[in-house]
């Protein structure tokens, strides 16, 4: 059940109209790009930068939805998607 939540939630992150849905929320995001967690999650996201750029490239959205699990599975994770999936409101 849990697994399955996370790939909803990465399928919504990942779907076409969340950039519009979070378009002109910029000070918001960085907000929380900038808190305890949104650091945790970009230093987890950094130590595979490289993959993850190759992946975004060769169009591999197997390996990025794989890494968007990962990171949704996390405490931090899940608690960073729950305030972008508020913002999605």
């Amino acid at each position: 059940m849990a697994n399955n939540n996370i790939e909803q939630m990465a399928s919504q992150f990942l779907g076409a109209d969340s950039a519009d849905k979070l378009a002109g929320k910029e000070g918001d995001i960085n907000q929380l790009l900038n808190s305890s967690d949104g650091r945790k999650i970009k230093s987890m996201v950094s130590r595979d930068a490289g993959a993850l750029k190759k992946a975004v490239a060769d169009g591999d959205t197997e390996k990025l939805q794989s890494t968007l699990s990962s990171i949704l599975s996390t405490e931090e994770g899940a608690r960073l998607a729950k305030q972008l999936k508020d913002m999605m409101k």
